[in-house]
């Protein structure tokens, strides 16, 4: 059984000496606009494939694969996505690493991976448990991820593991309520630069005119550290180029590192009133490059240190007591501060 899922897994289109460079997939979807309903599907690659510009339902899937759970590309608007699971149905027997609960296998895959020219889809009250990366959105557009619940499961602690992945452009995109335990990023956001990032849609080619400005919005939810998670986990990664809005989620289980990390060249951000726990005792930010932090408004995210009471703070794009006391080596236009005067060059 573990050589069988090492080639189920192996079958990702990618290796022609493997099955013919094919991967199997238990329902395959080629751009209709139908419904599938309360199905379970085992020993693929990928549970289910849609791939065209139809309004596909997916009520109820239940899947232990692989590779792949549900991948959908190229949807139209109303494509929906709502009450499917992942779970170790066989391949709990396979002696796999586990989870504490020892029943979830590990999966090096993708449970919901959305990509290219995804429009309007809504994927709601689903589950990801086992799998290396929860949820991935990549070049899409107008994506709703409504109460999405993932956790790793017992993936080796010198893998990457991320809850959601979102990368490259995720414009009007929202995440509602996101419960996401363990995982190194449980929240991921990276937007390169369009000759940078990889070809993920058909024939490797990308999605056209998807790529433009990355905006998302994460609205509730908790996400959760542990322990057990591999080393340097977070509860956000802010990749270069990205930007959204972060509202009102809690964090916990974040005391040897800070819970978010802005990487270098990150875009505008704007996190408010974010909700660490009782045991949160050091700054919930932490900036690759400081002059980034001019870039990320924070308004009511003090740490609780248990030295005062919680200090309501609005830092931003221009923050006061960070501009140049002189205007010496400024362009035009630029700010600085003569005492307590704002002054232009």
């Amino acid at each position: 059984m573990q050589a069988q899922l090492a080639l189920w897994f192996s079958e990702d289109g990618t290796h022609p000496e493997v099955n013919g460079g094919v991967r199997s997939v238990a329902i395959t979807n080629g751009g209709v606009d139908t419904k599938v309903s309360r199905v379970l599907a085992m020993g693929f690659h990928t549970a289910y494939l849609s791939n065209g510009f139809g309004r596909p339902i997916v009520d109820e899937l239940y899947f232990d694969t692989a590779g792949r759970g549900i991948e959908i590309t190229r949807s139209a608007d109303d494509a929906l996505v709502r009450g499917c699971y992942s779970n170790a149905f066989w391949s709990s027997k396979l002696g796999l690493p586990q989870n504490q609960h020892g029943n979830m296998a590990a999966r090096p895959g993708i449970a919901y991976d959305f990509h290219d020219q995804c429009d309007g889809l809504r994927c709601v009250d689903c589950s990801a448990i086992g799998f290396a990366t929860g949820f991935r959105l990549s070049n899409v557009w107008a994506v709703t991820l409504d109460a999405p619940n993932a956790e790793p499961a017992g993936q080796p602690s010198t893998a990457t593991t991320r809850g959601i992945l979102a990368e490259n452009s995720v414009s009007h995109t929202t995440i509602l309520n996101p419960l996401i335990d363990g995982f190194t990023y449980k929240l991921d956001f990276q937007h390169r630069p369009l000759g940078q990032f990889p070809h993920t849609g058909p024939e490797g080619r990308t999605g056209p005119g998807q790529y433009g400005t990355a905006s998302i919005t994460v609205i509730g939810g908790s996400l959760q550290g542990n322990d057990s998670d591999p080393v340097g986990h977070r509860a956000v990664r802010l990749g270069r180029g990205s930007a959204g809005t972060i509202l009102a989620v809690n964090i916990a289980g974040f005391n040897r590192t800070p819970a978010v990390l802005a990487e270098a060249g990150v875009g505008v951000w704007k996190f408010i009133a974010l909700d660490p726990s009782l045991s949160v005792r050091q700054p919930q930010f932490e900036f690759a490059d400081p002059a980034d932090r001019r870039k990320v408004l924070r308004f009511a995210c003090d740490p609780i240190d248990g030295s005062a009471p919680v200090q309501w703070s609005f830092e931003g794009p221009v923050v006061l007591r960070d501009l140049p006391t002189s205007p010496a080596g400024l362009p035009p236009g630029a700010l600085w501060r003569d005492r307590n005067d704002i002054k232009i060059v």
